[in-house]
């Protein structure tokens, strides 16, 4: 009996549950594949966008003026970048920075840059040009270091706070709103003419990590619990208020924001992630991937995971590093619009930001690609990326390795073949009943006798299919296979296997966009025994 498995773009990757019990839409693991459009389809790949002076660990896009930089830091040294140019607007004095991964912030206030590596004074970029170098924030209290530093509305935010050489971790402070185009005159708390202040967030023991704007609100996250920071006026300036009784950020720069059905972050922390919109939250990676994440993340270097959203397709990657890795290799992939969960192999990245790619930084070149001309991605004799949208710009460092690719520009990556995969255990389906509905029943022994992709992608493009069968829910699946798939020749494969629970996966390896809108089985019940 031939049985249609549709709608395998609604749940996506599900890692944390036993293959038998997921719907049948859902997936039991894969890599290199996202829900779009109505498919699971297969990622597209990077390219390099600029060439990196030094490894860069952090990112900071700065449209000024009608111009736009991109800002890249790393141990020592900060470059600004516009098109193939690259300068060094590093201080020239006080000597090379000594940043580690993943400890740069900062962010513009009033149209300047103002960069901090937590082990330093504060940077800002005033006035914005080439020939400016980085000088130390103006007004920034002697002896101070702050671990994070971010603008909100007319102030800045510090945290975790160093004062002549003792730790405050809960200190929150904040300066005196700046005058338009200035940076902030003060941070003395005990000026009353001042609106400068300081609060200790004591009501959990963690540490504060980070800060991101929410509507009107700052919302401040420690290690362990989440505030929101309200301004409120008068001897008060900020009112703080803990929402939430779970969940707090994993490392810097691990939340971002985005919009559906009302503003929202996304924040990726130790147990989880999860989405609040300021006042509910909601855990996302429960029966999804917790255990996963948890059991895969390195214990060393989960510090230097991120978050970066791609808005042009609905995504959020939460970037981490798996055992032995130093840098984030691996990211999940949650799709706001559908609410799935897939994976993407990363670079060992140690950042990524979304932003407008200078047009200059990629033309599609003839001599260069490989692509077919129906497939391939890019416009010829024209830069690929729209003024109008914004695109990932992925830092890669480690082992003296530095580079800068830009997303979903190409379909390789950084100019390899990559292969993707995505499959299907504990299949339970047994037939039909007599009124058409689906028979699942895990005590059946059925056989899967032929499998027909339903698969977009260009004629000639060829897919690895693979069958595969247990008798017990305990056992490891023994894959058959594969058999090639070849799109606009072949209708179906031949696989057969026996077994209680069934299985089916997919695989490509070249440089083909694959999209994969489900697939039919063929499947005959063999009784209980």
């Amino acid at each position: 009996m031939r049985i249609p498995v549709v709608n395998v773009n609604t749940i996506g990757i599900i890692k944390d549950v036993s293959p038998h019990e997921l719907p049948l839409e859902a997936w039991s693991n894969g890599s290199n594949c996202r829900v779009q459009n109505g498919a699971l389809e297969k990622f597209k790949g990077h390219n390099q966008a600029f060439a990196p002076v030094v490894e860069p660990y952090w990112l900071m896009p700065v449209p000024i003026g009608g111009a736009y930089y991109w800002l890249y830091a790393g141990a020592a040294k900060v470059y600004a970048v516009t098109g193939t140019s690259h300068t060094d607007i590093s201080r020239t004095v006080g000597g090379a920075y000594t940043a580690l991964p993943n400890s740069w912030t900062g962010g513009i206030i009033n149209g300047l840059p103002v960069l901090n590596d937590g082990t330093d004074v504060p940077q800002m970029w005033s006035p914005v040009s080439l020939a400016q170098a980085l000088t130390p924030l103006s007004n920034w209290p002697a002896g101070w270091l702050a671990a994070t530093l971010r603008p909100f509305k007319q102030f800045l935010i510090a945290m975790d706070i160093t004062k002549s050489g003792s730790r405050f971790a809960q200190l929150v402070a904040w300066s005196h709103p700046a005058l338009p185009g200035l940076i902030p005159s003060s941070w003395d708390s005990a000026d009353v003419t001042k609106d400068a202040g300081e609060n200790t967030l004591s009501e959990t023991a963690g540490a504060v990590i980070d800060c991101l704007p929410l509507r009107d609100y700052n919302i401040v996250y420690k290690d362990d619990s989440i505030y929101l920071m309200q301004f409120v006026g008068g001897i008060k300036v900020f009112n703080f208020i803990r929402i939430g009784k779970e969940g707090g950020l994993l490392a810097r720069n691990c939340v971002r924001a985005f919009s559906h059905r009302g503003e929202k972050h996304f924040a990726f922390s130790l147990n989880d992630i999860f989405v609040h919109d300021g006042q509910n939250v909601e855990g996302l990676l429960s029966k999804r991937a917790k255990a996963f994440i948890a059991n895969n993340m390195d214990p060393n270097n989960y510090g230097r995971s991120f978050v970066v959203a791609n808005y042009a397709k609905a995504e959020m990657w939460a970037c981490f590093p798996t055992i032995t890795n130093a840098f984030p290799n691996l990211a999940l992939v949650w799709n706001w619009i559908d609410n799935t969960t897939t994976f993407r192999d990363l670079p060992l990245a140690s950042f990524a930001e979304s932003g407008l790619v200078s047009p200059f930084a990629f033309t599609a070149i003839w001599d260069t690609e490989i692509s077919n001309w129906e497939a391939d991605p890019l416009v010829w004799d024209t830069k690929s990326f729209s003024p109008a949208t914004q695109e990932i710009l992925l830092a890669r460092s480690g082992a003296g390795t530095k580079n800068l690719y830009v997303c979903d520009s190409t379909d390789r990556y950084d100019g390899v073949d990559f292969s993707f995969f995505v499959e299907r255990q504990g299949l339970t389906i047994a037939g039909r009943s007599s009124r058409g509905e689906l028979i699942e029943d895990i005590e059946i022994v059925k056989e899967l006798q032929k499998v027909w992709p339903r698969i977009e992608a260009p004629n000639g493009t060829a897919i690895q299919v693979y069958t595969g069968a247990v008798m017990e829910r305990n056992e490891t699946i023994s894959w058959q296979g594969p058999a090639t798939f070849t799109v606009g020749t072949d209708e179906y494969v031949d696989l057969p296997v026996t077994g209680r629970l069934l299985g089916v996966k997919f695989t490509h390896t070249g440089n083909a966009p694959v999209r994969i809108l489900g697939y039919d089985l063929d499947i005959v019940s063999r009784g209980r025994y």
